[in-house]
């Protein structure tokens, strides 16, 4: 895992699950194969009342449970875990809503979902490199779940990880399952069913459905109502504090870059790169 998205999960353990230190929970991470010099998160989640399980389509370093099929995890029941968490991989899932049904049937009600995923960033195939995220459709994706939103979040400048991971300026979202009603919850069961047979040629699940919608299994977690905290944004302002001597050097430097460029040459080339660079414009 990337230091960003490593840091940015610790702010959200930090602030929403550590009221709950002594307290039984169960945590998910989806996507949870590790690929050296990757950061396995299992050490975030250390907690003799806690238990983590990790879940990908391949097994590995960190993975518990491989589903026999990556969009149909009949392996896990209903309302089974308290906390779902994913980091850099809702980039490689073609079909990431059925993903997001997946982790809302297996959530149980009051439970908690965070994913981090980039906004940018170069191609990198696991086996598919897919989407990239803002806010706006994180949002949307959680009303389509008819879940809460808790928090979202946008990386929009660089903090000076060490690792160099502030190219993929993540961006993040919290949300939490309601406390469905009976209705609700079949709805719920409804769409996610419904989502699998439109793509059932792509997912080949058809055979795996069950359609008996009467399924109403309702555990609870015992996280209760949660509203926005601003980890995130609390993260950013920490990392700018910290490093605050360092950006305003950055920002002197790139400042004076068209002064030298200038006093070297004796013209106004500076003016001439930046018409044709809009973003070493922005130094100006």
């Amino acid at each position: 895992m990337h230091l960003s998205s490593y840091e940015k999960m610790k702010a959200f353990i930090d602030t929403y699950l550590i009221k709950y230190i002594n307290e039984p929970l169960k945590i998910l991470e989806v996507g949870s194969r590790v690929i050296p010099p990757q950061i396995s998160q299992r050490n975030l989640f250390e907690n003799n009342n806690w238990i983590y399980k990790g879940l990908d389509i391949e097994p590995g370093e960190n993975v518990d449970i491989v589903p026999s099929n990556s969009y149909d995890w009949v392996e896990i029941e209903d309302n089974s875990f308290d906390v779902v968490i994913s980091s850099q991989t809702f980039e490689h899932i073609p079909y990431f809503w059925i993903t997001a049904f997946e982790i809302g049937r297996i959530l149980k009600d009051g439970g908690l979902v965070i994913i981090i995923a980039p906004s940018s960033g170069t191609e990198h195939r696991f086996p598919f490199d897919a989407f990239r995220y803002f806010p706006d459709g994180f949002i949307k994706l959680s009303e389509y779940m008819g879940f809460k939103t808790i928090e979202t979040y946008w990386q929009y400048e660089d903090l000076l990880y060490e690792d160099g991971s502030d190219y993929n300026r993540d961006c993040c979202i919290i949300m939490q399952k309601p406390f469905f009603t009976e209705e609700e919850r079949k709805n719920f069961l409804i769409k996610n069913k419904i989502n699998k047979l439109l793509l059932k040629n792509d997912l080949d699940v058809f055979k795996s459905l069950d359609l008996d919608f009467n399924r109403n299994k309702a555990d609870k977690s015992i996280i209760k109502d949660e509203s926005n905290k601003d980890c995130f944004i609390n993260l950013h302002k920490k990392r700018k504090e910290k490093f605050s001597k360092t950006f305003l050097k950055i920002k002197k430097i790139k400042a004076s870059i068209p002064i030298v460029i200038d006093a070297f040459l004796g013209i106004k080339l500076s003016n001439f790169i930046f018409k044709i660079y809009p973003k070493m414009a922005k130094w100006k």
